[in-house]
């Protein structure tokens, strides 16, 4: 059996995740690096400032690294929010479009809708690392929708079919069974 074999077969029986980490543990992926913030010597930047456009994650990181490093940062950021593309949206926020039109978000304490990024994949370990640093509670996202497309070259003429049709069907089918194996009979006929 070949390697590449043996990850299809862990992943046709355990998923996506799980023919991951096996690649992983097979040294078939290269490992992401472990979060370790630059090792800038903390007098470098002494007497120096430094602009930073943009108060993304990616400004962001860079000011409160050189910051360490003695340098003086002024983040220049065109929105009147930092974050860039994260943005998480709570009760209060003004939404404004490009059109003109304004949203207010009139939603309950407590509810929010992250309308940036919606993950941080797992190899991103060093923002996972900043997230660790700064306390940042995460919350693990389960990415399904029913209207996901499955395909087997070997099942429906290979055409892919929405995932909701197979959990309905493969319902049906057990339903079929569940009928027939109340006559005997007929559970062991071909139809």
């Amino acid at each position: 059996m070949t390697r590449r074999s043996f990850v299809a077969n862990i992943g046709r029986a355990h998923g996506y995740a799980a023919a991951f980490s096996t690649m992983q543990t097979l040294g078939l992926l290269a490992q992401s690096p472990s979060h370790k913030s630059p090792s800038l010597p903390g007098h470098l930047g002494k007497g120096k400032s430094v602009a930073i456009l943009g108060a993304g994650i990616a400004g962001m990181a860079a000011a409160y690294e050189l910051r360490k490093a003695g340098f003086a940062c002024t983040l220049l950021e065109a929105r009147d929010r930092p974050g860039g593309r994260n943005w998480t949206v709570r009760n209060g926020t003004k939404v404004e479009f490009t059109d003109g039109s304004v949203q207010h978000c009139d939603w309950k304490s407590g509810l929010y809708m992250n309308a940036g990024p919606a993950r941080i994949p797992s190899i991103h370990r060093t923002i996972l690392g900043y997230c660790e640093e700064f306390g940042i509670p995460l919350e693990v996202e389960i990415n399904t929708s029913r209207s996901t497309l499955m395909q087997s070259d070997s099942l429906n003429g290979g055409r892919p079919v929405e995932q909701r049709q197979v959990m309905y069907d493969t319902r049906g089918h057990i339903a079929e069974l569940l009928a027939k194996s109340i006559d005997q009979r007929r559970l062991d006929s071909p139809r």
